[in-house]
């Protein structure tokens, strides 16, 4: 089978979409030396089942992909190696494994914020030239030199996309180039189905990155709604915060109790095109969900949904009957967000991906 190196260190990737791929048979490298990035995990457990040599393993495990420089014997080793490369877009790693030169080239797209697509975070296309003024010189001559490299590479480039509305948002080449690869969710956390017991009269809210300008408005946002509602603030955060109600990270087990604990979750994302993990983990424990229509979950869950909401003034009502023990209330949520969780199921996944990802190794397969 193919051997993908897959540099994408996302703690809930590793433990579900990296154990499916190897689960259909495929050998995954991933790297070990990386930056700090945000929910970044490093594991050795997919070096067991590769069978490359060990002195190509050790130097591909010292090797920081985000920061060191890919010298031509890295990319000699890649290349004999290896059938795909997987990256996030982020700079300058994509670019510099793309330029090593014959490999399947896979960026992972999980959906930007507003209309943004992917084409116009490369600034290739006239039609996205106001964009060069957000981007500091030399950011901006790599997106150039990246959408360059993309068309270069023609059928060896593909945009693995986690929901189906990112490919409709793409500019030609890269829709062209997309294919639908829904994205799993560890059996850790379906272990914990039906376990929320909500003893805390509490509203659960997930905010990571406060200081970040993106999250800090969706973090004013939610005060300025809900303030006055006893809640907790949940989520990574770069430094110490001034909100008592900001726990900062947490280990696994303590979130997820929050989580469990805690009365209800509310979740405010309205982007039509990227999803959180934390509502779907939280609806497996049994956390009844209260949401903002317009975003991905109204699309998973459909219009009728009772968690769904159409303003805040709404939202806050559905959180106080939650809060006042509306038990029947409460049931009908719980029983119907399941529905949503059906496109990150194992069984929906891995149908997909032999349909959609097996294909473009159609040379590889049975080697």
């Amino acid at each position: 089978m193919p051997r993908i190196l897959y540099l994408i260190n996302h703690v809930t990737l590793l433990e579900s979409e990296c154990v499916l791929l190897e689960n259909l048979g495929f050998e995954l490298f991933l790297s070990k030396e990386h930056k700090d990035i945000h929910f970044s995990s490093m594991t050795y457990k997919f070096d067991k089942t590769l069978t490359i040599s060990k002195e190509d393993l050790a130097k591909l495990n010292r090797t920081n992909f985000y920061t060191d420089e890919i010298t031509p014997e890295l990319s000699k080793i890649i290349n004999k190696n290896f059938d795909m490369i997987i990256v996030p877009n982020l700079y300058p790693l994509a670019f510099k494994m793309a330029e090593i030169d014959q490999n399947l080239f896979m960026i992972r797209a999980f959906g930007y914020e507003g209309d943004k697509t992917y084409e116009s975070m490369t600034i290739q296309s006239p039609e996205f030239s106001g964009i060069r003024k957000l981007f500091k010189p030399k950011i901006l001559r790599y997106y150039n030199k990246m959408t360059k490299c993309l068309y270069q590479m023609g059928k060896r480039f593909y945009l693995g996309v986690s929901y189906e509305k990112i490919i409709d948002n793409e500019t030609p080449f890269f829709k062209k180039h997309s294919v639908y690869l829904p994205i799993g969710i560890p059996q850790a956390i379906w272990q914990k189905q039906n376990m929320w017991n909500g003893k805390e009269k509490r509203v659960a809210f997930v905010c990571s990155l406060i200081d970040n300008p993106y999250y800090e408005k969706v973090y004013k946002t939610f005060k300025q709604n809900f303030s006055d509602i006893s809640h907790i603030i949940l989520g990574k955060q770069s430094g110490k915060y001034k909100d008592k109600q900001v726990t900062g990270y947490l280990p696994r087990e303590e979130y997820d109790k929050y989580l469990i604990d805690n009365a209800v979750l509310f979740y405010h994302s309205q982007e039509k095109r990227h999803l959180h993990y934390h509502p779907l983990e939280a609806i497996i424990m049994g956390v009844p969900v209260i949401y903002m229509d317009g975003g991905e979950l109204e699309d998973l869950g459909g219009t009728e949904q009772p968690g769904l909401c159409h303003s805040f003034e709404e939202a806050r009502e559905k959180i106080k009957r939650i809060l006042s023990d509306d038990y029947e209330f409460i049931q009908e949520i719980k029983t119907r967000q399941t529905q949503i969780l059906h496109n990150f199921k194992d069984d929906y996944v891995k149908q997909i991906l032999k349909q959609n990802f097996l294909p473009l190794f159609k040379n590889k397969i049975g080697d």
